[in-house]
This record gives C-alpha cells, structure tokens and sequence, in this order.
C-alpha cells in the first residue's frame, strides 16, 4: 500500500469515527443546555390547580364532580376565564355550550352563563346588563331572537 493510499484511507477513518463522535458530543451539549433553559424558565413559575376536564365531554353535557379533575398550571400563563378550585361549586350541573377534551382546563365562557361569580353580584346580572346595554346601543344589529333564553337554548344547541 502507497504512502497516498495510507493518508487517503486515515482521512476516510477519521472522518468516519471522528464525525459521528463530534455529532453525539454536540447533541449531548445541545440538550444540557436545552434542559438547563428548560430548569431556569420553571424555576420563576408559581404552579396553582386549575379544574380540567375529567374525561371527553359533549356540549350540552352538565358536569358532575366525577367529570372534574384537578392539574398544577403556571400561574403566569392563567387568565381570570380559568376556572380555579375554590370556584368549582359553581360549574357543577352548568350545560357546557362546546365540546372539553379531557384534561383541557375549563373556563367561564364554556358555560351558558359566561361568567365567573364576583362577590355582591351573579355573572347572570352581569351577563344582563350586557345585553341590555347591547340592545341600547346604536351600533347593535336587532335579530329576531328577542328574549336571552333563545339565544342561549340556540348556543347550547339540542340536547
């Protein structure tokens, strides 16, 4: 064999283990530093229960405790429409109006009423006042659903 024949051959070896090896070493970095990013990021989260779906739900399904189930969330990635624990009386035997996958967090606005309860007033008041104002306005387009219970036996579609 040639003194060229040998170099050639080297320079194909190297490269056959060389390269493998440099393509697990930069992988193996590569996720150490994806992890660690991951480990900073959810150290700053404050982890709070949120109500999810126990199962796959149907619209028009009215919940039962058996169909609520709980999971930790980042509070910084939770809107005030989350329905949270201490407010999970109030959805129990409520008409979803849109089909829940199971473990999707539930929120106020799958529900006939839409709103969550406030303290001194019902989210039925407030949804009221909403449409009264609506109908007010110079902006609001009539339909011929008058009355509120129309709208929302259409939303919640049929049963």
């Amino acid at each position: 064999m040639s003194d060229t024949a040998r170099r050639v051959l080297g320079v194909i070896v190297g490269f056959g283990v060389g390269l493998p090896l440099f393509g697990v070493i930069v992988g193996e970095v590569g996720l150490s530093l994806l992890k660690k990013g991951e480990r900073d990021a959810k150290a700053n989260w404050h982890l709070v229960p949120v109500v999810v779906a126990g199962r796959d739900l149907a619209p028009g399904s009215k919940l039962t405790t058996g169909e609520l189930s709980y999971r930790v969330m980042p509070r910084e990635m939770l809107t005030s429409s989350v329905v949270m624990p201490e407010s999970a009386e109030h959805v129990l035997n409520q008409p979803l109006t849109v089909p829940v996958r199971d473990g999707d967090p539930l929120q106020w606005s799958f529900f006939l009423t839409g709103v969550p309860p406030r303290e001194g007033i019902e989210g039925v008041e407030i949804a009221n006042g909403c449409t009264d104002a609506a109908r007010r306005s110079r902006r609001f387009a009539p339909s011929h659903e008058s009355l509120d219970a129309e709208i929302r036996g259409r939303l919640a579609g049929s049963r």
